[in-house]
């Protein structure tokens, strides 16, 4: 290991994130990456382990581990002890289930980072000439292309000993390496062109939309369901690639993508793309320094499958050009840390690394168990077989989805690559159904059924009559405040009242510059009694976005608070002033208010369900952002 005679490093920009991560649940297993290798061949175990040993004492972040002192974080050399084990279990009724059932529990153990074990590897014998060779590390120590990096390196010391051939010297491993290209590259020009990029390419960026349909934090293991791939749809989807003149993981996030706005409805998207982080003499570096970034994409129903194929793939080359800007840095300068506010929704993460793996003249398959973290939805394509298969695995964080979603989920994507094997090049992307069969029939009336006229009741009245079934239920929870179905119901009747004598009614715009809380809830539920239409403005956007969208929408009102106000720019034309909910003349005028439902007496006009109720503002990542 070069430079032992330090016994204390810092962390590096990778290593820090997770450090701070992983110390607000200790015990949680989510940063731990896993895989094993399934080996066809002769193997000796003792020369296994003595190559083993070799490859880690030359790798520096696997003879570490961490403390914190008055410094922070740091990492000390202190090589652990009892990480390799060999185990024979070709004698069991089913080998291969024994020796997945050890793995499985090895997995559920927790790293505790100042014990100093911060991963595992052990060679597990199956059967005469098989063996399945395991790995397991903390992302501290590692990620996925590490472990792809250091197990070729073990194949190629195990080989050099097995022919008795001097062992090549490597120097990846580095643990000085990995920290001087960490450094010169974020005191680099790179690194401020990379912040700079990825600044404008968010810019205005609306919040991601997921497929979750509940609230929740980080879990400490994923939900994980797997389906292999036939060859045959492999090849297919390898077609349609080489059609594009694009790579294999380009149809396989467009089609993540199009599962993602087919769902949800949105004509933009940001999937999470997991990247190696690394560039020029950082490749083959054996430390952790992956990453993950937002690709966004807009998909519009005219959109032809080969439109999209480009540009996924050009967006896809953007973001692999500047990946080495850290996700971490990124949440900071945008201020989502602790927001509760997403940079991206699911991710895709494929795997196509450590390919022709021999240990001598044993061949080795590639199997992977954990990939680290799962905020939301991770898409794991591993496309490293021999025979052509391509695993697909649907990691899921529980806190957001159940079994039955995440499988239900996976069987769509799943369609979706069939759907965009087989299409026509020219096809529209809106023509590719999103729907899994006997979907179709629950949720679309029959042909020639008269349910399918237009909806006689608006938004508010449908509104006011479940808040006439149930009062008492629960209606609004947020930070600390709760509202009944009744509460808010009369809370929306007062302000709906207020802004109708301010000029609000039917075709007319409302501005919402507020922050996520009950409150909003209150304003877009009046503006709607009213008969407006409501603009959200996220108090967050630059100051010359909001000003573009309240001069091109012309709202009649912009509805606020104090704080907010003093950061928005001057007011359009028609607008009747600022409305702040949290001044005192608004609360005491609006208590005043009567809290009945209103009627079309109430109002300006006879609110009908064809009336507008919102308008949104697209991004303007292609030109100037436009209101739908």
């Amino acid at each position: 290991m070069s430079g032992t005679q330090r016994r204390s490093w810092p962390l590096s920009s990778a290593q820090r994130g997770i450090w701070f991560a992983q110390q607000l649940d200790q015990e949680s297993l989510s940063y731990n990456t896993a895989e094993y290798l399934d080996i066809a061949g002769p193997i000796d175990a003792p020369l296994m382990e003595a190559a083993a040993r070799r490859m880690v004492a030359e790798t520096g972040t696997l003879n570490v581990r961490f403390a914190q002192d008055s410094e922070g974080p740091r990492q000390l050399f202190e090589p652990a002890a009892d990480w390799f084990s060999a185990l024979d279990m070709s004698a069991e009724p089913d080998p291969r289930a024994a020796a997945e059932s050890w793995m499985r529990t090895e997995m559920g153990r927790p790293v505790l980072l100042g014990s100093g074990r911060t991963f595992t590897l052990a060679l597990l014998k199956t059967g005469t000439d098989r063996w399945f060779l395991y790995v397991r590390g903390h992302h501290l120590v590692t990620d996925g292309y590490m472990c792809a990096l250091t197990l070729h390196r073990l194949a190629e010391v195990y080989t050099s000993l097995l022919n008795g051939e001097p062992v090549r010297e490597d120097g990846g491993g580095s643990l000085d390496l990995l920290l001087a290209d960490d450094a010169a590259y974020r005191a680099s020009e790179r690194f401020t062109r990379d912040r700079d990029h990825w600044l404008d390419r968010l810019a205005g960026r609306p919040e991601p939309v997921t497929l979750a349909t509940g609230a929740g934090g980080a879990s400490r293991s994923a939900l994980r369901h797997t389906v292999r791939l036939p060859a045959e749809s492999a090849a297919a989807l390898r077609a349609l690639a080489n059609r594009s003149r694009v790579g294999l993981p380009v149809p396989l996030m467009a089609a993540m993508a199009l599962c993602l706005s087919g769902m949800t409805g949105a004509g933009e998207v940001a999937l999470g793309v997991p990247v190696t982080g690394r560039s020029g003499g950082g490749r083959a570096v054996r430390g952790p320094m992956s990453n993950e970034l937002p690709l966004w994409l807009e998909l519009r129903p005219g959109t032809s499958v080969e439109e999209l194929m480009r540009q996924v793939s050009s967006e896809a080359r953007q973001l692999l050009k500047h990946q080495r800007y850290r996700y971490e840095d990124l949440s900071r300068e945008l201020r989502t840390v602790g927001s509760g506010r997403r940079l991206m929704g699911p991710s895709v993460n494929i795997m196509s690394f450590s390919h022709d793996l021999a240990f001598g003249e044993a061949r080795a398959t590639p199997h992977n168990l954990a990939i680290g973290p799962v905020r939301d939805l991770s898409v794991c394509v591993d496309n490293r077989s021999a025979d052509g298969t391509v695993r697909v695995h649907f990691d899921a964080n529980p806190a957001l989805y159940d079994a039955e979603e995440n499988a239900a989920h996976q069987r769509r994507f799943l369609q979706m690559l069939d759907n965009l094997a087989t299409a026509d090049p020219g096809q529209p992307i809106g023509t590719l159904d999103i729907l899994l069969p006997g979907e179709r029939a629950r949720v679309l009336p029959p042909p020639g059924d008269s349910r399918t006229d237009a909806p006689s009741r608006t938004l508010p009245e449908l509104f006011e009559a479940q808040a006439a079934r149930r009062p008492d239920a629960v209606a609004v929870v947020s930070e600390g405040v709760e509202l009944s179905y009744a509460e808010l119901n009369a809370r929306a009747n007062r302000l709906a009242r207020s802004l109708v004598r301010s000029g609000v009614g039917p075709e007319r715009l409302v501005a919402v510059a507020l922050p996520r809380s009950a409150d909003l809830v209150v304003v877009l539920l009046a503006v709607l009694k009213a008969g407006g239409a409501y603009l959200p403005i996220d108090p967050g956007y630059p100051r010359d976005r909001i000003a573009m969208m309240l001069e091109d929408a012309d709202p009649v009102s912009v509805i606020t608070t104090r704080d907010t106000a003093a950061r928005l720019p001057s007011l359009p034309s028609r607008a009747d002033g600022l409305l702040a909910l949290d001044d005192e003349w608004t609360i005491r005028a609006l208590a005043a208010e009567y809290d009945g439902d209103l009627s079309d007496a109430d109002r300006m006009a006879p609110l009908t369900p064809s009336h507008p109720a919102y308008v949104i503002y697209t991004s303007g990542s292609t030109g100037r952002p436009k209101g739908v």
